[in-house]
């Protein structure tokens, strides 16, 4: 779970880097391309990350309860 925190971190630190540098320049087409395929990409990734951390949590709760047994 860690590792997926951390990766998680770090592309949302370029994401967010990469918009501020979008927003604070001129943009042309390629740019603005590039900002679309970022954003999808972005938006994949935090897709993928919610879905492993449930499922994740769901193991970690599952084997904490039968180790109680």
């Amino acid at each position: 779970m860690t590792k997926l925190i951390t990766i998680t971190t770090i592309i949302s630190l370029l994401y967010f880097s990469y918009m501020k540098y979008f927003t604070t320049h001129e943009v042309n087409e390629a740019d603005f391309i590039l900002m679309v395929f970022a954003s999808l990409f972005f938006g994949a990734w935090m897709i993928a990350a919610i879905i492993v951390a449930v499922e994740l949590t769901e193991r970690e709760d599952k084997k904490s309860s039968e180790k109680s047994w």
